[in-house]
């Protein structure tokens, strides 16, 4: 039987981000030098492929792609595509959903 895919840590809020900057921005590309070259919106595509691309294995991942969100949704607050509460709503909605790990999974596991 195959292995279900894995659904990517926080989905919903990574689709909002790719949404806006695209919408926005059709050219821009992921760019993972995008903060030396001043393509903060490229930089920002970037981290949000690599953090679809995180897998399950740890507590450690999981922080991690908690960590990164947290950074490209600052990113994008400080560009002004949206505020704080507008952050704060998509992160609740993909804790609600389960698109993001808990301690505790992790802590059953060990």
């Amino acid at each position: 039987m195959p292995e279900a895919e894995q659904v990517p840590y926080y989905r919903s809020t990574l689709d909002e981000i790719d949404k806006i900057i695209k919408d926005s921005k059709p050219e821009i590309r992921p760019d993972e030098n995008g903060l030396e070259n001043g393509n903060i919106e490229g930089y920002t595509l970037w981290m949000t492929s690599q953090i679809r691309a995180m897998n399950h294995d740890s507590q450690e991942i999981a922080l991690k792609a908690a960590r990164w969100v947290g950074y490209v949704l600052r990113m994008v607050e400080e560009k002004g595509y949206w505020d704080n509460e507008r952050s704060r709503e998509l992160i609740r909605g993909d804790i609600s959903q389960q698109n993001h790990i808990s301690f505790e999974e992790h802590t059953k596991q060990a």
